[in-house]
């Protein structure tokens, strides 16, 4: 699918058009957030095109990634939208019905923001009340566990399981939750990061 992009991004202006696959996931987090960069280095590793606010790295990406600590309209069938922090992000934003919204579990305002849009919401957090949790965490590996059915964009019911994640960098428990949900939601097996 060819996205246009024309804004005016911090004096920036920005121009691409190009391919960025088919699905397009919107991160919303504060500049600077360790957890979106972490995020955004798993999934270009997994075949992602990403999109900041000051530059578009463009590649042969399956699917797209958008970073935005502003709000902005989401368009589009298989929207994935993952708040990486506690912002209120969506107040003035109307998500498309088949949207998936992702957060962390105590992000109150994120929940509230995915209920009153009535869209399927996924937590991560290390509770058992999350969709997603890890089992356990070592230097080198940690165990996502998905406690719940989900549906992928495709359709595919993802059983509840658990994913080993062999780490290659020391990544925020909430990166590793969150990119691994990304990953099965799009069919792409997580293994390494």
């Amino acid at each position: 699918m060819q996205y246009h992009l024309k804004e005016k991004l911090n004096n920036l202006k920005i121009i691409a058009n190009t391919n960025f696959g088919e699905n397009m996931i919107t991160i919303f987090s504060k500049p600077r957030c360790k957890e979106s960069k972490e995020i955004a280095e798993i999934l270009k590793k997994h075949g992602a095109s990403v999109i900041t606010e000051s530059a578009v790295f463009s590649g042969i990406g399956d699917f797209s990634v958008f970073f935005r600590s502003k709000p902005i309209k989401i368009l589009g069938d298989k929207n994935i939208i993952l708040i990486a922090d506690n912002s209120d992000y969506l107040t003035k934003i109307k998500l498309p019905k088949k949207t998936i919204g992702i957060c962390e579990s105590k992000a109150q305002k994120s929940l509230k923001a995915f209920e009153k849009s009535k869209i399927q919401t996924i937590t991560c957090g290390l509770n058992l009340k999350s969709t997603v949790t890890l089992s356990s965490i070592n230097e080198n590996s940690m165990l996502v566990c998905l406690q719940r059915s989900l549906i992928s964009l495709y359709g595919k019911t993802i059983e509840p399981a658990d994913f080993k994640i062999i780490l290659t960098q020391n990544y925020q428990p909430f990166s590793v939750m969150s990119a691994c949900i990304l990953l099965l939601l799009l069919e792409i097996k997580p293994e390494i990061f």
